[in-house]
Protein backbone atom coordinates (compact mmCIF):
# COMPACT_ATOMS: atom_id res chain seq x y z
CA UNK A 1 0.00 0.00 0.00
CA UNK A 2 3.15 2.32 0.74
CA UNK A 3 4.48 1.55 -2.25
CA UNK A 4 0.71 2.43 -4.30
CA UNK A 5 0.81 5.73 -2.11
CA UNK A 6 4.40 6.62 -3.56
CA UNK A 7 3.49 5.76 -7.17
CA UNK A 8 0.40 7.70 -7.52
CA UNK A 9 2.24 10.52 -5.84
CA UNK A 10 5.11 10.41 -7.69
CA UNK A 11 2.39 10.07 -10.97
CA UNK A 12 0.48 13.27 -10.31
CA UNK A 13 3.60 15.69 -9.45
CA UNK A 14 5.16 14.61 -12.63
CA UNK A 15 2.06 15.17 -14.40
CA UNK A 16 1.98 18.40 -13.29
CA UNK A 17 5.21 19.16 -14.56
CA UNK A 18 4.27 17.98 -17.74
CA UNK A 19 1.46 19.98 -17.96
CA UNK A 20 3.70 23.20 -17.55
CA UNK A 21 6.61 22.31 -19.91
CA UNK A 22 5.27 19.51 -22.04
CA UNK A 23 8.14 17.19 -20.62
CA UNK A 24 9.17 15.34 -17.90
CA UNK A 25 6.42 12.65 -16.71
CA UNK A 26 9.05 9.19 -17.25
CA UNK A 27 11.76 11.16 -15.93
CA UNK A 28 10.09 12.27 -12.34
CA UNK A 29 8.00 9.32 -11.75
CA UNK A 30 10.93 6.90 -12.41
CA UNK A 31 13.14 8.97 -10.72
CA UNK A 32 10.42 8.98 -7.54
CA UNK A 33 9.84 5.23 -7.78
CA UNK A 34 13.09 3.60 -8.43
CA UNK A 35 14.81 1.76 -5.89
CA UNK A 36 11.48 1.16 -4.29
CA UNK A 37 10.54 -0.53 -7.53
CA UNK A 38 12.89 -2.26 -9.45
CA UNK A 39 14.00 -0.49 -12.46
CA UNK A 40 12.46 -2.55 -15.47
CA UNK A 41 9.38 -2.32 -13.31
CA UNK A 42 9.08 1.46 -12.53
CA UNK A 43 9.75 1.25 -16.54
CA UNK A 44 7.08 -1.07 -17.12
CA UNK A 45 4.17 0.50 -15.01
CA UNK A 46 4.65 3.99 -16.59
CA UNK A 47 5.20 2.78 -20.13
CA UNK A 48 1.81 2.95 -21.42
CA UNK A 49 0.75 6.56 -19.77
CA UNK A 50 4.21 8.17 -21.17
CA UNK A 51 3.82 6.39 -24.63
CA UNK A 52 -0.68 8.67 -24.58
CA UNK A 53 1.02 11.76 -22.94
CA UNK A 54 3.85 11.60 -25.87
CA UNK A 55 1.04 11.18 -28.17
CA UNK A 56 -1.41 14.18 -26.88
CA UNK A 57 1.95 16.73 -26.60
CA UNK A 58 2.83 15.98 -30.01
CA UNK A 59 -0.40 15.75 -31.83
CA UNK A 60 -2.98 17.42 -30.16
CA UNK A 61 -3.64 21.22 -30.67
CA UNK A 62 -2.97 22.84 -27.31
CA UNK A 63 -3.56 26.63 -27.91
CA UNK A 64 -2.98 26.40 -31.68
CA UNK A 65 -5.08 25.83 -35.09
CA UNK A 66 -3.51 23.34 -36.33
CA UNK A 67 -4.91 19.55 -36.42
CA UNK A 68 -3.89 16.34 -35.34
CA UNK A 69 -3.24 15.30 -39.38
CA UNK A 70 -0.90 18.57 -39.62
CA UNK A 71 1.05 17.66 -36.91
CA UNK A 72 1.44 14.02 -37.75
CA UNK A 73 2.75 15.02 -41.30
CA UNK A 74 4.81 17.70 -40.15
CA UNK A 75 6.56 16.75 -37.66
CA UNK A 76 6.98 13.21 -38.66
CA UNK A 77 8.24 14.49 -42.70
CA UNK A 78 10.66 17.13 -40.98
CA UNK A 79 12.23 15.95 -38.29
CA UNK A 80 12.02 11.49 -39.33
CA UNK A 81 15.68 11.13 -39.21
CA UNK A 82 15.95 12.19 -35.29
CA UNK A 83 12.32 10.02 -34.68
CA UNK A 84 14.41 7.50 -36.37
CA UNK A 85 17.60 7.31 -34.80
CA UNK A 86 15.78 7.84 -30.82
CA UNK A 87 13.96 4.04 -32.08
CA UNK A 88 17.20 2.68 -33.39
CA UNK A 89 18.67 3.94 -29.74
CA UNK A 90 15.54 3.05 -27.86
CA UNK A 91 15.52 -0.49 -28.92
CA UNK A 92 19.04 -1.05 -28.21
CA UNK A 93 18.30 0.99 -24.64
CA UNK A 94 15.45 -1.51 -23.73
CA UNK A 95 17.78 -4.46 -23.85
CA UNK A 96 19.91 -2.91 -22.02
CA UNK A 97 17.46 -2.74 -19.41
CA UNK A 98 16.92 -6.34 -19.60
CA UNK A 99 20.63 -7.38 -19.99
CA UNK A 100 22.93 -4.45 -17.37
CA UNK A 101 22.77 -5.17 -13.80
CA UNK A 102 19.99 -2.54 -12.66
CA UNK A 103 22.57 -0.83 -10.52
CA UNK A 104 24.77 0.30 -13.29
CA UNK A 105 21.62 1.90 -15.04
CA UNK A 106 20.39 3.37 -11.29
CA UNK A 107 23.73 5.53 -11.58
CA UNK A 108 23.44 6.17 -14.91
CA UNK A 109 20.15 7.51 -14.15
CA UNK A 110 21.30 9.01 -11.10
CA UNK A 111 23.58 11.42 -13.15
CA UNK A 112 21.22 12.09 -16.14
CA UNK A 113 18.84 13.39 -13.69
CA UNK A 114 21.73 15.66 -11.04
CA UNK A 115 23.08 17.01 -14.70
CA UNK A 116 19.54 18.12 -15.84
CA UNK A 117 18.43 19.38 -12.46
CA UNK A 118 22.23 21.15 -12.53
CA UNK A 119 22.76 22.86 -15.06
CA UNK A 120 18.88 24.17 -15.39
CA UNK A 121 19.18 25.69 -11.75
CA UNK A 122 22.19 27.01 -12.47
CA UNK A 123 20.55 28.66 -16.02
CA UNK A 124 23.39 27.31 -18.15
CA UNK A 125 21.96 24.50 -20.38
CA UNK A 126 24.52 23.49 -23.04
CA UNK A 127 23.22 23.68 -26.50
CA UNK A 128 24.86 21.40 -29.36
CA UNK A 129 25.25 23.10 -32.83
CA UNK A 130 22.66 22.10 -34.96
CA UNK A 131 24.67 19.46 -37.53
CA UNK A 132 23.77 16.34 -38.84
CA UNK A 133 26.50 14.62 -36.69
CA UNK A 134 25.10 16.26 -33.45
CA UNK A 135 21.65 15.11 -34.92
CA UNK A 136 23.26 11.26 -35.06
CA UNK A 137 25.12 11.32 -31.66
CA UNK A 138 22.36 12.58 -29.67
CA UNK A 139 19.43 10.69 -31.71
CA UNK A 140 21.39 7.30 -30.93
CA UNK A 141 22.53 8.13 -27.20
CA UNK A 142 19.25 10.06 -26.33
CA UNK A 143 17.42 6.87 -27.61
CA UNK A 144 19.68 4.48 -25.55
CA UNK A 145 19.52 6.43 -22.45
CA UNK A 146 16.20 6.91 -22.68
CA UNK A 147 15.56 3.16 -23.67
CA UNK A 148 17.43 1.95 -20.71
CA UNK A 149 16.30 4.41 -18.19
CA UNK A 150 13.15 6.62 -19.48
CA UNK A 151 15.08 9.66 -18.85
CA UNK A 152 15.95 10.72 -22.49
CA UNK A 153 14.71 14.40 -22.39
CA UNK A 154 17.89 15.98 -20.47
CA UNK A 155 20.11 14.26 -23.92
CA UNK A 156 17.89 15.36 -26.10
CA UNK A 157 16.95 19.24 -25.22
CA UNK A 158 21.39 20.06 -26.27
CA UNK A 159 20.40 19.38 -29.56
CA UNK A 160 16.78 20.43 -29.60
CA UNK A 161 17.43 23.85 -28.61
CA UNK A 162 19.30 24.26 -31.31
CA UNK A 163 17.15 23.87 -34.35
CA UNK A 164 14.31 26.55 -32.81
CA UNK A 165 13.46 29.08 -30.61
CA UNK A 166 9.53 28.31 -30.85
CA UNK A 167 8.74 26.76 -27.77
CA UNK A 168 6.02 24.71 -29.84
CA UNK A 169 8.60 22.75 -32.21
CA UNK A 170 10.82 22.23 -29.26
CA UNK A 171 7.69 20.32 -27.00
CA UNK A 172 6.46 18.87 -30.65
CA UNK A 173 9.62 17.51 -31.85
CA UNK A 174 11.17 16.30 -27.94
CA UNK A 175 7.60 14.50 -27.43
CA UNK A 176 7.71 12.70 -30.77
CA UNK A 177 11.47 11.60 -29.88
CA UNK A 178 9.83 10.34 -26.48
CA UNK A 179 7.06 8.67 -28.15
CA UNK A 180 9.14 6.46 -30.68
CA UNK A 181 11.20 5.80 -27.78
CA UNK A 182 8.35 4.11 -25.95
CA UNK A 183 7.25 2.29 -28.88
CA UNK A 184 10.71 0.71 -28.85
CA UNK A 185 10.57 0.01 -24.91
CA UNK A 186 6.43 -1.68 -25.80
CA UNK A 187 8.67 -3.82 -28.52
CA UNK A 188 11.07 -5.07 -26.73
CA UNK A 189 9.39 -5.34 -23.60
CA UNK A 190 6.14 -7.07 -25.08
CA UNK A 191 6.43 -10.35 -23.45
CA UNK A 192 6.62 -8.96 -19.95
CA UNK A 193 3.80 -6.40 -20.53
CA UNK A 194 2.02 -9.26 -21.30
CA UNK A 195 2.38 -11.29 -18.26
CA UNK A 196 1.32 -8.74 -15.79
CA UNK A 197 -1.74 -9.57 -13.67
CA UNK A 198 -4.85 -7.94 -13.48
CA UNK A 199 -4.32 -6.12 -10.63
CA UNK A 200 -1.16 -4.60 -12.31
CA UNK A 201 -3.16 -3.60 -15.14
CA UNK A 202 -5.37 -1.97 -12.97
CA UNK A 203 -2.90 0.39 -11.88
CA UNK A 204 -1.85 1.04 -15.02
CA UNK A 205 -5.55 2.49 -15.81
CA UNK A 206 -5.32 4.33 -12.66
CA UNK A 207 -2.01 5.89 -13.38
CA UNK A 208 -2.78 6.92 -16.90
CA UNK A 209 -6.41 8.78 -15.55
CA UNK A 210 -4.35 10.55 -12.72
CA UNK A 211 -1.53 11.47 -15.21
CA UNK A 212 -3.89 13.33 -17.66
CA UNK A 213 -6.15 15.14 -14.70
CA UNK A 214 -2.36 16.37 -13.06
CA UNK A 215 -1.33 17.50 -16.54
CA UNK A 216 -4.96 18.85 -17.23
CA UNK A 217 -4.36 20.94 -13.85
CA UNK A 218 -0.60 21.71 -14.89
CA UNK A 219 -1.69 23.27 -17.60
CA UNK A 220 -3.33 25.66 -15.46
CA UNK A 221 -0.88 25.92 -12.36
CA UNK A 222 -0.06 29.70 -13.17
CA UNK A 223 -3.68 30.58 -11.75
CA UNK A 224 -2.50 29.12 -8.39
CA UNK A 225 0.93 28.92 -8.29
CA UNK A 226 3.65 30.87 -9.67
CA UNK A 227 5.65 28.61 -13.14
CA UNK A 228 9.03 29.73 -12.07
CA UNK A 229 8.44 28.76 -8.59
CA UNK A 230 6.87 25.15 -9.51
CA UNK A 231 9.90 24.52 -11.51
CA UNK A 232 11.79 25.15 -9.37
CA UNK A 233 10.82 23.09 -6.41
CA UNK A 234 10.64 20.24 -9.12
CA UNK A 235 14.45 20.92 -9.84
CA UNK A 236 15.34 20.73 -6.04
CA UNK A 237 13.29 17.36 -5.82
CA UNK A 238 15.25 16.05 -8.75
CA UNK A 239 18.76 16.88 -6.71
CA UNK A 240 17.48 15.04 -4.05
CA UNK A 241 15.86 11.99 -5.98
CA UNK A 242 19.29 12.02 -7.81
CA UNK A 243 21.29 11.64 -4.96
CA UNK A 244 19.10 9.15 -3.68
CA UNK A 245 18.76 7.04 -7.06
CA UNK A 246 22.84 7.07 -6.56
CA UNK A 247 22.87 5.83 -3.33
CA UNK A 248 20.71 2.43 -4.30
CA UNK A 249 22.93 1.95 -7.48
CA UNK A 250 26.34 2.32 -5.60
CA UNK A 251 24.76 -0.05 -2.57
CA UNK A 252 23.67 -2.72 -5.58
CA UNK A 253 27.35 -2.48 -7.01
CA UNK A 254 28.80 -3.06 -3.86
CA UNK A 255 25.73 -5.63 -2.67
CA UNK A 256 23.93 -3.81 -0.05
Amino acid sequence: MTNEFLLFGAVAIAGLLHGISGMGFALVTIAMISGVYPLADAIILVLIPTAILNLSAWLGKHGTNQNIAHNFRHYLINYWQLALLSLIGGVLGAYLLLWLNQAYLLIVLALVVLWYAGITLLGRPIVLKNTKANMIAVGLFGGIVGGATSAMAPVMMMYLLSISDDKQTIMRVSNLCFFVGKVAQFVVLFGSLMALDGKTWGQIGLITALAFGAMYIGGHINRFLPVQTFRLMILWILVLLGIRLGYFGVAGLMGG
